[in-house]
């Protein structure tokens, strides 16, 4: 839990241009191998538990929305594809912890009934502009 927290400034950062996007793509890959080691796929999840699947939740929505506003911005020009593929391993990662949060996105409907509507749209942006 310790670890998860100190993880979580570094998915703060909005800026997605050089050591930010680097920054966030280690981030966001730590916090999914924190996850996926220390809760049980398999268990009821506890309101702790709850509390930071939900934030790896609000980590992927913030991520996605934050690359694609950088895509489709005005100086983009045309070249909205190559801009969203410029950051693979970024990418990669957030394919990565949204697949790791699947088998706890029913036990986060209560807060969200189109949770897993939204992870398909980012996932099939994901592999379209890739």
């Amino acid at each position: 839990m310790i670890m998860m927290t100190r993880v979580l400034p570094s998915l703060a950062t909005q800026n997605l241009e050089g050591d930010s996007l680097l920054a966030r793509t280690y981030a966001l890959h730590s916090f999914g191998v924190l996850i996926s080691n220390s809760i049980p796929a398999d268990t009821a999840l506890t309101q702790e538990q709850i509390q930071i699947i939900w934030k790896a939740v609000e980590a992927v929505e913030t991520s996605f929305l934050g690359a694609w506003s950088a895509v489709v911005s005005e100086n983009s020009k045309g070249r909205e594809r190559e801009k969203f593929a410029s950051g693979p391993a970024f990418l990669a990662v957030l394919l990565r912890l949204m697949t790791t949060l699947i088998p706890w996105l029913s036990e986060l409907k209560s807060l969200d009934n189109w949770l897993a509507s939204r992870f398909s749209s980012f996932a099939s942006t994901i592999l379209e502009y890739n």
